[in-house]
């Protein structure tokens, strides 16, 4: 099983200047490395919660090995919002969508051979959609890898409380 990212120039969460005045940062010499942190950041919130926050394109290889007549497969990201297609040796193949369940059933047709499943999840494309308070731990993380700091962000109680509220809802 294999989930690839096909979404390109996805954009950064956190405005470059809002960044750079949260660091108090006045030259323009860092940006790229900034967005490089960014990325980096929202990747830590996103694998803590299993969610991807800005919407997303997302390719799964999947290997039916027993000869069942549907499979049930959880998807690894949880805020699924649409099944783009679900493939198998070119073909397309039926399948259901269970959302509370993260879920999703399908119909293949041969055993070892590859399934495709192509699908779109996060919060929103929207950055105005996007939680202020996911914004924030962005950001503080953000800064703490900026900062070089020793301690493990993802203990820092303001962050720990976001992480744990969104990862009860699995959107």
């Amino acid at each position: 099983m294999q989930n690839i990212i096909l979404s390109k120039d996805v954009p950064i969460i956190i405005d470059i200047n809002t960044l750079k005045s949260h660091l108090r940062i006045e030259h323009d010499h860092e940006d790229e490395y900034l967005k490089t942190i960014v990325k980096m950041a929202t990747e830590i919130i996103e694998n803590q919660l299993s969610m991807s926050i800005f919407l997303k394109e997302y390719q799964l290889s999947y290997y039916p090995t027993a000869c069942y007549e549907q499979h049930t497969f959880k998807l690894p990201i949880h805020n699924v919002v649409e099944i783009t297609s679900v493939t198998q040796n070119d073909k397309l193949i039926s399948y259901e969508l269970q959302r509370k369940r993260n879920e999703i059933l399908l119909s293949p047709t041969l055993l070892d051979v590859p399934v495709f499943i192509i699908y779109k999840a996060g919060i929103s494309d929207c950055l105005q959609h996007i939680p202020e308070e996911l914004k924030f731990a962005v950001l503080q993380i953000t800064k703490s890898i900026y900062d070089c700091s020793e301690e493990n962000v993802l203990e820092l109680k303001y962050v720990k409380s976001i992480i744990q509220r969104y990862s009860c809802f699995k959107l």
